[in-house]
């Protein structure tokens, strides 16, 4: 244990509304508190508004001390920050965002390391394309000079868009990589990275611990019946879809569908268990609160009976708990999949992203209860069929996930000890 005064600066955490940042937090300073115990740690996050700041990152994690990531983010058109924002924009992208990011210097100047914590940030988005904002906050590090790692991070592939990979492969050089699993790191030896750079860890979620819930009504009051299954969806995977062939409407029906499949597959219920919760823009799309309340109100009356609506009020470690209680998880947020893995309740998980896939591959060695999203809207039997097997085999899943989870946990832990090396490197 050393470097017990060192400030370490963590970036590009998103709002606690989605409990996968949340988690992402909370397992990010037990991994740095077991190897850095008397670190300072400072949290540059994307927030809204100072409802966010003080009740909901205060009270996850009271010892670190948190700042807006964007301190030149305009609050209304035409205000100073808006009018200079804008006429950079029209000069260059990478100056506006410079601009937003210019608070950042100051704290870098003075910090042993810092952390990118956005996960699924270095990948592509649905048009294959990158965010290229959080490219611009990597070049403002650089430039600091301060140690810089992308901290349990899934990058790539970018060989859909050659242009872009040719850029990052100069882009990342100087940067650790804290690869969450396998098939990052491959990809990133693939194209060239360094090896010295590159580390093999777990996301840091696997660390967080579970919580009961207080509020009991808001996993509808009672007991939890045993030979129960819970059910994470949400609209977001429709950025994928073509909605001229595929609109929302679709997708709602299909998803009842799933709903009314897992109510014949248990005597118990069915927890439908939203784990993106933000209401700031198109819930529609964004929150999975939104999108299965609507799906509850649509059931027929005998189907809700057996089926549970859980608040958009509990946190990831409460969502955790509860997760752990079911028969069965099948979720589409992988960071509801992360609580289910770690506490070794088989899964399925719906993928969008290379980000399931790989921490699927790292668990069973395969993809037979991974299903892309886009085959599920092709043909609902394929979710089916994973279903049906991971039910059939759940005795197994039990087995493999309890003999992997510990060593997959601390394979999380181990990036602390690494970033304490590279501290002192």
């Amino acid at each position: 244990m050393r470097n017990s005064s060192k400030k370490i600066v963590l970036l590009a955490n998103g709002p606690m509304t989605n409990r996968g940042n949340e988690a992402i937090l909370i397992g990010t300073e037990k991994i740095i508190r077991r190897y850095i115990p008397d670190a300072e740690i400072v949290l540059y996050s994307v927030f809204a508004g100072p409802d966010f700041l003080h009740d909901q990152v205060a009270k996850v994690c009271q010892s670190i001390n948190i700042r807006p990531m964007f301190s030149r983010m305009p609050s209304k058109r035409f205000d100073f920050n808006w009018i200079v924002s804008n006429t950079l924009k029209r000069i260059s992208k990478r100056l506006a965002s410079a601009f937003l990011f210019c608070g950042l210097k100051n704290e870098l100047k003075d910090a042993s390391a810092a952390l990118s914590l956005g996960g699924d940030l270095y990948t592509l988005s649905s048009d294959n394309q990158p965010l290229r904002v959080f490219y611009y906050m990597d070049d403002v590090v650089k430039r600091v000079g301060v140690k810089y790692a992308y901290w349990g991070a899934s990058v790539g592939p970018f060989s859909a868009n050659p242009k872009f990979e040719r850029y990052f492969k100069s882009h990342v050089e100087g940067i650790y990589v804290f690869a969450r699993e396998v098939a990052t790191l491959d990809y990133l030896k693939q194209i060239g990275k360094h090896e010295n750079e590159l580390f093999l860890v777990s996301d840091p979620a696997f660390t967080m611990p579970a919580s009961e819930p207080e509020l009991k009504s808001a996993i509808g009051g009672g007991s939890i019946p045993d030979d129960s299954i819970g059910l994470n969806l949400n609209a977001y995977v429709l950025r994928y879809f073509d909605s001229a062939t595929y609109p929302y409407q679709k997708w709602l029906d299909d998803c009842l569908k799933v709903v009314e499949m897992c109510l014949d597959k248990c005597s118990g219920r069915v927890y439908l268990i939203p784990h993106v919760t933000s209401w700031l823009k198109n819930p529609a799309f964004f929150c999975d609160y939104f999108f299965m309340k609507a799906l509850f109100e649509k059931l027929p009356a005998r189907s809700k009976e057996r089926v549970v609506l859980v608040g958009d009020n509990l946190g990831a470690q409460q969502i955790k708990w509860l997760i752990s209680k079911m028969k069965l998880f099948i979720g589409a947020r992988t960071h509801a999949t992360i609580a289910a893995f770690s506490t070794c309740v088989p899964t399925v998980s719906i993928s969008y992203s290379s980000k399931s896939k790989g921490i699927n591959l790292d668990l069973f060695g395969s993809l037979d209860y991974c299903v892309d999203a886009e085959c599920i809207a092709k043909d609902m039997s394929k979710l089916e069929a994973a279903v049906s097997k991971a039910i059939a085999n759940s005795e197994h899943l039990r087995s493999v996930l309890s003999e992997k989870i510990v060593p997959y946990v601390e394979r999380a832990y181990k990036a602390g000890e690494y970033l304490d090396k590279i501290i002192c490197g």
